[in-house]
């Protein structure tokens, strides 16, 4: 079974966003192997979708599956019904996953 990290990295919007926004920072659910393979999908993602980092630093941070629906309504409210549910999640740690989470564009 795969661990379960929520990375997040900072990109490049231009043609991605309103103009007005100069950069995004992309929110991701990732199982993997370890933190540094979740940190390296995202980033190879991201690179395959034509985003450019404006950081290589890609912070991570480890999700206990036991405790999915709290960090869902802690977290990630607002998106919740969008997401899958505790056995869902349990489901896709049986392999490596990426789930975009959020693009949030900012100045």
């Amino acid at each position: 079974m795969k661990q379960l990290f929520e990375v997040r990295a900072e990109v490049d919007a231009t043609g991605k966003a309103h103009p007005f926004y100069a950069a995004a920072t992309v929110y991701a659910l990732v199982g993997a192997g370890s933190e540094q393979e979740a940190q390296t999908r995202l980033r190879h993602d991201l690179e395959a979708d034509g985003y450019l980092l404006v950081s290589q630093q890609i912070p991570a941070r480890q999700v206990d599956p036991q405790s999915w629906t709290a960090y869902v309504a802690e977290h990630w409210a607002g998106i919740a019904s969008q997401l899958p549910d505790g056995e869902g999640i349990t489901s896709l740690l049986q392999r490596e996953f990426l789930l975009h989470l959020s693009f949030y564009p900012h100045e």
